[in-house]
């Protein structure tokens, strides 16, 4: 009986100084549009192998046993990565409050390919009518594309 209460007292001894070995960082990530939690969001420690999902919720957990200044980035499929500096120390627990991801807008533009053929530039007047038609649109889409990336559309003359 002893012993079983001795063997207690030192796992219970054990986990005690484990657990004050490790700083806890935890948060809520939501959508900066929407203001919806995001769940199933990556948040993890750079250049580790620490990281953590993000409950339906939008909330998470991350136990650190690393200490020192560390790189907390949180990342999720459509939305800009954010990278914050933290601040490790054994025992503590580190609240970052609401973090906010916005949407990533490059993934959203749409990017148009014009393919030709050799058969597409001979000599024959179909071909040759489809294909400086099909040049015209793709100087429209050029144009487009400049005046969306210049900001300043009235810049862009159409030749």
């Amino acid at each position: 009986m002893h012993k079983k209460i001795l063997v207690l007292i030192f796992l219970f001894t054990f986990k005690i100084a484990s657990a004050q070995k490790e700083t806890i960082f935890s948060g809520l990530v939501i959508d900066s549009k929407t203001q919806r939690p995001l769940e199933n969001v990556v948040v993890g420690i750079q250049n580790s192998v620490l990281m953590q999902l993000t409950k339906k919720d939008g909330t998470f957990e991350l136990h650190s046993a690393l200490i020192g200044e560390q790189l907390l980035l949180i990342h999720s499929q459509g939305y800009k990565d954010l990278l914050l500096k933290v601040n490790s120390d054994f025992g503590q627990k580190v609240n970052l409050g609401i973090l906010l991801l916005e949407e990533d807008q490059i993934e959203n533009i749409q990017h148009t390919i014009i393919s030709l053929l050799e058969s597409d530039l001979n000599e024959d007047n179909s071909s040759s009518e489809t294909t400086s038609g099909l040049l015209q649109s793709s100087k429209d889409a050029f144009l487009q594309a400049a005046a969306f990336n210049w900001g300043k559309p009235d810049s862009v003359s159409a030749d």
